[in-house]
């Protein structure tokens, strides 16, 4: 008893490389941007620190947010301190 398989094209890809997506990354724009931010919210994420340490100590668990909501919060205490210090 013989069996024929179907013989199917292999489908054609639609995803091609561009040559900027194989551009190098621009690290030292990238820690400048990075370093900047730290300096500027340098309070802010000294009080997330301590806050989420304290946490730990009273034996409470700490929240680990994603990226965008980790920034945000640091973006609105320091611009909280801000306006206190004003």
């Amino acid at each position: 008893m013989s069996t024929k398989t179907a013989k199917t094209k292999p489908a054609k890809s639609s995803f091609r490389y561009a040559p900027e997506d194989l551009a190098p990354r621009d690290e030292a724009r990238e820690e400048a941007s990075i370093e900047g931010f730290i300096k500027r919210n340098r309070d802010a994420l000294n009080a997330s620190i301590n806050e989420a340490r304290d946490s730990l100590k009273r034996g409470e668990g700490i929240a680990i947010r994603s990226e965008s909501e980790f920034l945000a919060a640091i973006r609105g205490k320091a611009s909280r301190s801000r306006s206190q210090k004003s």
